[in-house]
């Protein structure tokens, strides 16, 4: 019965990690709200329903990193996932054309890269990991090593 349940488990984590269609994920906390997240989800919602892009958003909660609000990332199928950070509405076109579009990342607006938990995702060249950030180096996370996985 629990290695069933284990078995379930890894496979919703490896399905919500991996996707097989771009994924969408905006950071929703209380402080990604009042730095805007609301104009920037209608933003997004605007530019799929403009472009015809089948694409997943998710809405998550706080993800800790409060000064870089409004946080957006964008998972492509078989690439690592890559956080904008202080995102507008007025760049959600391009990033949506370009990343969502076209695959490749808007280095002016992204933070980092994130590592899919031993998946195999492929990495983008000259774009620092999330964890490689001088403000993350010293960090260990025990409770949220699934950070920015959770919905509220």
């Amino acid at each position: 019965m629990v290695k069933k349940k284990i078995s379930t488990v890894r496979k919703t984590v490896k399905k919500n990690t991996v996707p097989k269609r771009p994924k969408i994920i905006i950071g929703m906390g209380t402080c990604g709200l009042g730095a805007g997240a609301r104009g920037v989800l209608e933003s997004i919602d605007k530019e799929l329903k403009k472009q015809k892009y089948s694409v997943d958003v998710v809405h998550t909660g706080c993800i800790g990193m409060c000064s870089h609000e409004v946080l957006v990332d964008v998972v492509m199928p078989g690439y690592s996932r890559v956080t904008y950070a202080k995102v507008k509405p007025d760049i959600v076109p391009q990033i949506m054309e370009e990343h969502v579009g076209k695959g490749n990342v808007v280095k002016k607006y992204a933070m980092s890269q994130m590592r899919l938990d031993g998946q195999d995702a492929k990495q983008y060249r000259d774009l620092q990991f999330f964890d490689d950030l001088e403000q993350n180096k010293n960090q260990v996370k025990l409770v949220t090593k699934k950070l920015w996985d959770h919905q509220p």
